[in-house]
């Protein structure tokens, strides 16, 4: 078996040869843990940091369903084989990946898929223009200097629509309203996966969308720590429509919340920027059944 690192193995190893932060000590169910709940400043510091969020990242275009968080622990935790060893990358990269596809998550069971959820037709997905919210997410980021490709501009501003159009839906079944319908939207463990915004979103860039666009996942929650204010993008853009419409100023979101969508952003561009198909089958990605 050739030693040469497939471009998967070899973009890991890039990213793990930079300085790397401290993670949590202990076992390693027990920092997952941490990690997940950002229970101590080490772990709350981690999920701001460029180099844990690139291992996110690399784990989530190859595995988009997958709960990353564990899988990055072990590239950390493997990171010093690469220094004693430069052979050990297409190792260590499988040895990620196979750890991702353990930890898939919001698999999309056939009960569920069969009788709790269908397709949305594209007329129910696309409101007309007069309802989207697109414009004012796109001005919100650009004026406060989220940069990104143009397709990871594009993919978000499509399924901002998509998330307003799903939580009018979810608004119909839940007594929840305003950012009290937002925070129950963000709890997928009590929706069936048939039922989550994720199901509407297909591809690689499915996680870090919704999160952008609901204010979940690690980002989202450090940024309302830091700041004590909503991070979802769809209610930003809600709260400058309203603006708008009363001849107010628009709303200025504070550096945590554009920290939090410059985080997730960041995600979706690299979740959408092609990357060569790996030498070795075996570093290929894994679709969930």
């Amino acid at each position: 078996m050739s030693n040469h690192p497939s471009p998967a193995a070899a973009e890991l190893a890039s990213i793990l040869a930079a300085p790397l932060p401290s993670l949590p000590t202990g076992p390693i169910d027990s920092v997952a843990a941490e990690l997940r709940e950002m229970s101590s400043p080490a772990a709350k510091a981690l999920w701001g940091d460029d180099q844990w969020i690139a291992v996110i990242g690399w784990v989530l275009r190859r595995v988009p369903e997958c709960d990353p968080v564990l899988p990055a622990i072990h590239a950390f935790r493997r990171a010093p084989m690469l220094d004693r060893d430069p052979h050990s990358v297409n190792c260590v990269a499988r040895y990620v990946l196979a750890a991702a596809r353990r930890c898939v998550v919001d698999r999309p069971y056939a009960r569920f898929a069969r009788l709790e959820w269908e397709p949305v037709a594209e007329a129910m997905v696309r409101p007309s223009d007069a309802m989207s919210l697109a414009q004012e997410a796109e001005e919100l980021l650009r004026a406060n200097g989220v940069v990104m490709s143009r397709a990871a501009y594009e993919a978000i501003f499509e399924h901002v629509d998509i998330a307003v159009d799903w939580l009018d839906g979810f608004a119909s079944t839940s007594s929840h309203r305003g950012e009290a319908l937002v925070v129950a939207a963000r709890d997928s463990a009590a929706m069936t996966s048939g039922s989550r915004l994720r199901r509407h979103i297909a591809g690689p860039a499915a996680r870090p969308l919704v999160a952008l666009l609901l204010g979940g996942d690690q980002w989202g929650r450090l940024g309302r720590q830091d700041s004590g204010t909503e991070v979802s993008l769809v209610l930003w853009a809600l709260a400058c429509r309203r603006a708008r419409l009363y001849g107010e100023a628009d709303p200025v979101p504070p550096a945590p919340v554009v920290r939090a969508w410059a985080t997730a952003a960041q995600l979706v561009d690299r979740a959408l920027t092609p990357t060569d198909v790996p030498a070795n089958p075996e570093l290929a990605p894994s679709v969930a059944a």
